[in-house]
């Protein structure tokens, strides 16, 4: 039986194209086989985890960074994710009178700032306002460049954010277990310009 991983656009051009990233996972070992099932084949709820894992499909990432379009060298971006992505999902495969049901929930988001650094968030993070514009400190999910991006290719970082998500199932025939950790990731191209460029 392979691995857990519909869906394999992990990386390179799958995540910059916003494609969701299911990195593979162990897949559960069979439990008690339950009555019942085409052709004289017993059916396990373990059977049914990847096709509940399939229909699960957690979104890539919203990613959003402030100040808007280009960011400023030593001035920190603010760096989220859309809320509503930030909930629990939930999928159920079923058949021969059995069923699995996958859970996974958001657990934190890494930041990869397309220059070697990276940044790791609790949550979605906090979207920009206004009323922020004087107090950075009002969330914890932000980074400062030092450098611009003029001497990269397109002369901009390639940011990215990876969703990780803990991941479980349960079966109506008394099987489940965890399932380890899913992760989900998209790229942006970000420039980032030093502020007396703008002046200029």
């Amino acid at each position: 039986m392979p691995g857990l991983a519909d869906i394999s656009s992990c990386g390179g051009a799958g995540a910059a194209a916003g494609l969701n990233c299911i990195q593979p996972i162990a897949p559960p070992a069979s439990g008690t086989p339950a009555t019942g099932g085409a052709s004289g084949v017993t059916i396990t709820s373990a059977m049914l985890v990847q096709e509940a894992m399939r229909r699960l499909a957690p979104p890539a990432p919203a990613v959003n960074l402030n100040p808007e379009g280009d960011q400023l060298v030593q001035l920190p971006s603010w760096l989220w994710l859309d809320s509503g992505q930030w909930v629990t999902r939930r999928a159920t495969a079923s058949a021969g009178g059995v069923s699995a049901t996958v859970v996974a929930d958001p657990q934190r988001v890494l930041w990869d700032m397309g220059n070697g650094d990276t940044v790791t968030c609790d949550g979605p993070g906090r979207p920009y306002a206004a009323e922020f514009a004087e107090s950075p400190e009002a969330t914890e999910c932000r980074y400062t460049y030092r450098h611009s991006s003029a001497s990269q290719p397109g002369a901009s970082f390639e940011v990215t954010a990876t969703i990780r998500w803990a991941a479980s199932w349960s079966g109506s025939d008394g099987d489940g277990g965890d399932l380890g950790f899913l992760s989900t990731s998209a790229s942006v191209p970000i420039r980032v310009q030093e502020a007396q460029a703008l002046v200029q």
